[in-house]
């Protein structure tokens, strides 16, 4: 998902679940948009910004530029 959103690449639903039913991500044979977007929308709630700081704090030069 992240690789198509960088790339600016629209989303052929048939091919991710494809790919994450190979990678064992994604059990069911299929989905629906409306699914997806279920499933991702659940995935935005719940981010942790606190675990991502955590994640990108050593490559900040300068924690100020971060500061919210």
């Amino acid at each position: 998902m992240e690789w198509h959103i960088k790339k600016g690449i629209q989303l052929n639903l048939t091919h991710f679940i494809a790919w994450t039913r190979d990678s064992g991500d994604w059990k069911k044979k299929n989905s629906s948009k409306k699914e997806f977007l279920k499933l991702l929308q659940g995935k935005i709630e719940n981010i942790s910004f606190e675990r991502i700081l955590e994640d990108i704090i050593r490559f900040i030069r300068d924690d100020r530029t971060i500061e919210i």
